[in-house]
């Protein structure tokens, strides 16, 4: 579970990351129309804070669960835990699902115009 934990903050830190990125790109920069790369970056934002909210929801989940366990040791407790954190995995996974539609949306008019970002 730790390495999970690990592997979800950097990928937390790296979305926060790409989001102060893309709020800072221009469409001079890509030879794009202002209207259609506001709606280009609109959904790589979405899509973006999407993965962001199921990264650090999992995250904080499992820590919370982990230290209610290490708390109160009781086996029932760490029964309903388990339930917990695969109510947090299925929770996951469908946010990671909704962040697709944006992100094929974004990718059709990023192909129409090239747009290439670091």
């Amino acid at each position: 579970m730790l390495m999970l934990q690990i592997i979800l903050l950097i990928m937390a830190i790296r979305m926060f990351l790409r989001k102060r990125k893309l709020n800072a790109l221009r469409a001079e920069q890509f030879g794009a129309t202002e209207a259609k790369f506001c709606e280009w970056r609109q959904l790589e934002l979405k899509h973006k804070i999407i993965l962001l909210w199921a990264a650090v929801g999992l995250l904080v989940g499992s820590i919370a669960a982990q230290l209610a366990v290490v708390v109160d040791p009781d086996p029932i407790l760490r029964i309903q835990m388990d339930d917990f954190q695969l109510a947090l995995f299925v929770l996951f996974f469908i946010l990671l699902t909704m962040s697709v539609v944006p992100a094929i949306m974004a990718a059709k008019i990023n192909k129409q115009f090239n747009i290439n970002w670091p």
